[in-house]
This record gives C-alpha cells, sequence and structure tokens, in this order.
C-alpha cells in the first residue's frame, strides 16, 4: 500500500506539472496570438517573459498543490480551469479590442451577450490549444489509474509541503532577481508592457493590486502633481482669435458615428464615391483632415468622454464604469449655464457603457435609448440609422426649449457589418469581404445623414445650429486593415497604420463656414470640444485639448497607450521607434527625449485627474 500510494502521489505531481506547463504554454500561445508579444520568438524582452511567466506558474501552482495535495488534484485542476478562462477571454478580448481583459471590464459583463456573436468570429481552429493539455493529461491520469498506479488514500504528506514551499519561494526569489532590471515606468502608460515583460498571469495580478488601490481608495494628489494637472489645462492656454463667438447662441447638434475614418472620405473604388454627401459637406464646413483617434479600450464610450469631456480614456476599461462616481466638468452642464438643454440619443439598449447612469450624471437632460425608440425598422445591432434620426429629431422638436444641445450616437455601421453583405460596393474586385462589408456600411451612413440634415432643413432646424460629425474608432481590424493598405499599393507595418488612425471632423456652420476652412495639420479628438465651445463664445473651465484656431495650438497629439503624431514624426510605442510622418524614415529617438518626456507626463497627469476625482474638490 505504502509503494502504492508512493505511486499515486508522483502520479499527482506529474499530473500537476503537465497541467501547470499547459497554463504557461498557453499564456505564451496568447500572447503571441493577439500580437500583445512583438516577434521574433527568440528576443531579450521574449526570452525575459517566457523565464518570468514560468516562475509565475510555479510560484502559483507549487503553493496551491502543497496547501491542497491531500484532496488530490481537484484544487488543482479548478484553478487550471480557472486560469485558462482568463486566458481564453484575454485572446479573444485582445483580438477584437488589441488589449488585455481587466477587472474594470468585469463591471461590464452586462455587454458580454452583445459582444459574444463577435467574439466568437475571432475564435480559430489552432484555440484548440486551450483543451489540449486536458485530453493529454486526462488520459495519462486515467492509464496510471487503471495499471495500479493510483490510489483513493488521501492524507497530509509534510515532504510535499516542504519540498513545494521550497519551490515556490525559490522561483519568487529568482523572479524578484530577475525583475528588478524591468522598466516599469512602461507599466503606467501601456498595459500590454506588463505581460510583454512577465506574462498575463502577473499582468492580471497587477490588475487587481491596481484596482483595489485606483478605484477602491481614491488617490490623494501632492503639490507636484496638483501643479503638473493644473499646467495641463487647455483652457487656461486658449486664447480669443477670429472664430471666437461666431456662432454664439446657436443650437448645437452633434453626431458621433460608428466606426467613420478619414481615408474614406473623398475614397471611390472603381470611380465609385464612398461618402458622397460627405464629400460636398467637407467644402461648406470646417474640416479637420487630420483628427488622430485617441480611443482606447471603453472605445465608443471613450470618444463620448473626449467629445463631452476633453479628457483622456481610462488605461482599461471606461471612464463610464470605472470612474462612474466621479464629478466631471462636461458640456451639457456648461451648456446648461447658459440656459441650453441637452439630451443624448443613442439606438441601443440604455445600460451598455453605462450611458444611463452617466449621461444624466453628465447633465444631459434624458438620455433616449432603445427602449424609447420604435425599433420595427433595424439594420445592424439594432435601430437603424435613418429611423434613429428621425426620431431623435421627433423627440427633440417635442421639448420645450430655446436653445438645445442634442448629442447623436449612430450603430447600424458597426463591425462586423453584416447587414451590409449587398450595397454598391457588393461586387467590386475586393476579396476581404468585411472590407467591402465596410465600405456598403458607411454608405449607408452617408446617406443617413444627409436625409438627417434635409430634415433639419424642412423642420427650421438647420440655419440656427452647429451641426458637428465625427467618427468614434477605427473600423478595420488588422485583416481588414492589411486588405485596405493593400488596395492603396502600399505595404502594411505600424507606421503606415497609424496614418490611417484618424476621423474626419465636420464642424458645419450655416452662413459661416459656406466657402470651407481646412485644418490639415495635426489634431486629436481631444480638441473637438474646445474648439467648438470657442465658435459658441465659451470655454470649460478644464480641458486637456485645444482650440486648433489658436494660434498657439501645437500639433503634438498623444494616445492613450503611448504613441505620439506630430506634423513632423510619428513615434510608435510599441516599437519604441520614431518614424518621419511623410518618408517613413527611422529618426534618432535620442533627438527627441523631450517630447517623450512631455507626454508621459501629460498621461500621468490625465491618470491622477481620474484616479483623484480631480474635479470634486471644485464642485462640491
Amino acid at each position: 500500500m505504502e509503494s502504492k500510494y508512493k505511486h499515486g502521489s508522483a502520479v499527482q505531481v506529474l499530473t500537476v506539472i503537465g497541467l501547470s506547463l499547459g497554463v504557461w504554454l498557453k499564456v505564451i500561445y496568447s500572447q503571441f496570438s493577439t500580437k500583445t508579444s512583438p516577434l521574433p520568438f527568440i528576443s531579450e524582452q521574449n526570452i525575459l517573459m517566457y523565464t518570468l511567466s514560468l516562475l509565475v506558474v510555479v510560484m502559483i501552482f507549487s503553493l496551491i498543490y502543497g496547501l491542497t495535495h491531500k484532496w488530490g488534484i481537484k484544487v488543482v485542476v479548478f484553478f487550471t480551469v480557472f486560469f485558462n478562462l482568463v486566458i481564453l477571454a484575454d485572446t479573444l478580448y485582445g483580438r477584437y479590442f488589441s488589449s488585455m481583459i481587466s477587472v474594470t471590464l468585469f463591471y461590464q459583463a452586462s455587454m458580454a451577450a452583445d459582444v459574444l456573436p463577435s467574439a466568437i468570429k475571432l475564435i480559430k481552429f489552432k484555440d484548440v490549444i486551450f483543451l489540449l493539455d486536458y485530453v493529454v493529461m486526462g488520459l495519462f491520469y486515467i492509464i496510471m489509474k487503471k495499471n495500479g498506479m493510483m490510489t483513493k488514500k488521501r492524507q497530509f504528506n509534510g515532504r510535499i509541503l516542504a519540498v513545494c514551499l521550497i519551490v515556490g519561494f525559490g522561483a519568487l526569489l529568482i523572479f524578484t532577481y530577475k525583475f528588478k532590471d524591468v522598466n516599469k515606468e512602461k507599466f503606467i502608460y501601456e498595459r500590454k508592457n506588463i505581460a510583454r515583460n512577465a506574462g498575463l498571469i502577473y499582468y492580471h495580478g497587477y490588475d487587481v493590486v491596481d484596482f483595489v488601490n485606483n478605484r477602491l481608495v481614491k488617490r490623494k494628489l501632492t503639490d507636484e502633481e496638483v501643479f503638473l494637472i493644473e499646467g495641463l489645462n487647455g483652457s487656461k492656454r486658449n486664447v480669443e482669435n477670429q472664430f471666437t463667438g461666431v456662432a454664439k447662441g446657436r443650437n448645437l447638434i452633434v453626431i458621433q458615428t460608428e466606426a467613420m475614418m478619414s481615408f474614406l472620405i473623398d475614397y471611390d473604388v472603381d470611380g465609385e464615391p464612398i461618402t458622397p454627401f460627405l464629400n460636398e459637406l467637407k467644402k461648406e464646413s470646417i474640416f479637420l483632415s487630420q483628427a488622430y483617434i485617441q480611443t482606447a479600450n471603453g472605445n465608443t464610450a471613450d470618444a463620448e468622454v473626449l467629445m463631452n469631456m476633453s479628457l483622456m480614456p481610462t488605461q482599461r476599461g471606461s471612464v463610464y464604469y470605472e470612474h462612474s462616481n466621479n464629478q466631471f466638468y462636461t458640456l451639457p452642464k456648461l451648456l446648461a449655464e447658459e440656459g441650453y438643454v441637452s439630451n443624448s440619443y443613442h439606438g441601443y439598449e440604455g445600460s451598455f457603457w453605462n450611458r444611463s447612469f452617466m449621461h444624466p450624471r453628465m447633465g444631459f437632460e434624458k438620455y433616449h435609448s432603445l427602449e424609447d425608440f420604435d425599433a420595427s425598422e433595424k439594420i445592424g445591432w439594432a435601430l437603424s440609422d435613418v429611423s434613429f434620426f428621425k426620431q431623435s429629431l421627433d423627440y427633440s422638436m417635442q421639448m420645450e426649449k430655446d436653445q438645445y444641445y442634442d448629442f447623436m450616437i449612430t450603430l447600424s455601421s458597426h463591425y462586423p457589418y453584416e447587414a451590409f453583405y449587398t450595397g454598391p460596393f457588393s461586387d467590386v474586385g475586393i476579396d476581404n469581404v468585411i472590407l467591402k462589408n465596410y465600405y456598403n456600411g458607411i454608405r449607408y451612413l452617408d446617406g443617413a445623414i444627409e436625409a438627417f440634415i434635409a430634415d433639419l432643413k424642412e423642420r427650421g432646424q438647420y440655419e440656427n445650429s452647429i451641426i458637428v460629425i465625427y467618427g468614434d474608432h477605427s473600423g478595420l481590424f488588422k485583416d481588414e486593415a492589411i486588405a485596405q493598405v493593400q488596395r492603396d499599393n502600399k505595404s502594411y507595418n505600424a507606421y503606415v497604420w497609424t496614418k490611417y488612425l484618424t476621423t474626419p471632423v465636420f464642424i458645419h456652420v450655416p452662413g459661416v463656414t459656406d466657402e470651407g476652412i481646412l485644418i490639415d495639420h495635426v489634431t486629436g479628438q481631444i480638441d473637438i470640444l474646445p474648439t467648438v465651445l470657442n465658435l459658441m463664445g465659451t470655454q470649460m473651465p478644464y480641458t486637456l485639448g485645444r482650440d486648433v484656431f489658436d494660434e498657439d495650438y501645437e500639433g503634438f497629439v498623444v494616445k492613450r497607450f503611448g504613441d505620439i503624431i506630430t506634423d513632423e514624426y510619428i513615434y510608435i510605442n510599441d516599437e519604441g521607434q520614431i518614424y518621419d510622418k511623410v518618408t517613413g524614415e527611422r529618426l534618432n529617438k535620442e533627438l527627441y527625449k523631450e517630447d517623450l518626456m512631455s507626454s508621459g507626463q501629460f498621461l500621468r497627469g490625465a491618470d491622477m485627474i481620474l484616479q483623484s476625482d480631480y474635479f470634486r474638490r471644485f464642485m462640491e
């Protein structure tokens, strides 16, 4: 019996080792599958990641098995299943959003059913790796049991505990030694760097600790941090210019479009324009041709924050969840002081992105969601844009008000564009079906906007309005991005694709912008709000963005994960490389140290505003 017990313990140990290695291999698989870890496989950074992630796995499972071995391997199996599900979620989420999941995203669990169809499309056959280790180790366990190598006897074994503790703490010491040389400053601005250096499991541990520290306990700022935040206030630096107040007293209508990108404007496919109406509207508007997308993991909700607060998105999740109880200066609150009534409209479920809570908190009188619309005309995820615009304007006209701000968020042109298999671009010679559907979807959106503006004119709401139109985030994932770049006879790489990541911004002021005003230098989504407010002759107490007409405006756009775009160069944080913006030639990074430091300070200050609930002190 003693020999049999020893054999059984040995089989258990081998099974635990096999399952633990399975978790480690899936970490590596996920990181390369989602491009979290860059190629080549053998590089200094990747070797460090292999080592540190293995040490993390050894630490966790040696301690788990050492403390629970008297119950067999059931506890170990439970934890391997848990970690594998987390890694699988990272893999699918990473393919969709180019990021890892976080604790904050569990607050958004209500969205899972809505995003699931898109996520399922991203499952690949090779993902069978998530099951293979269970098949192999299960067969091994069964064979050993049939050969009498197992026993049902369970008892505590001090030697097993001692060995596991030694292995676990030994791994911890090695990890600590190896980890001390990691540049942890990069963790602040790009959470992928945590996984790139130490693996996904360590990233999740870091994320949990950070969540507890920053969400459950509000950060207290030092005098130096307050000074930094105040120094970033764009509103303090704006001065009056020739466009100040040219649209004062007008109604404001803002249309945030789903997934519209700048390259589509004046773009044709086999002679057929994708946006014929917007091509003409551009000629009668202030048009920002290089407004770089600054959204992050919050996607559409991030764009709402950029437009209505001129603040940066959070590092993970969404401001709407992670900082929902903060106090903010917002566009609706500002306009309320000037007698405006603000309403928001979106043809989807009110709870999505926590809008039903956040929009009233931001100062919108009412958030009109799917539950308020007649949803009989469906295209894509929910209510069609044409019907959405018409019904939104119906609601707007019913309200008693002298001046108003209407914020409208479209939806029909949402990935994967399955509602647009038929359209003017369905039969063009492009192999990528999703890309063709995307063209069709944006063409549909273009027509919906044209019909909406015609409706405004018919109802007498056009002449006295400012109409702002922009896109929320990129509409193409990597396969479609490659297809688009190749269609334009270019080679795909990070530098080239970054130049595509802009959204067209139209600021249409009838009677003022009829001749068209082109802003062709680099700007960002964060600058839309202060620019519009300058036209209206007012400004927010605090913005991170600047009025693009200000004579001191600098085209220096910082993206959430550390990329920088200027009229001179593009810095790709993932690569740590700087490229000449026009030619793509690599530049000497050492010459731009001050800019890199400034961008880091900008992101640090933007984070501190959220983490400390900075504006509460001024608003209560």
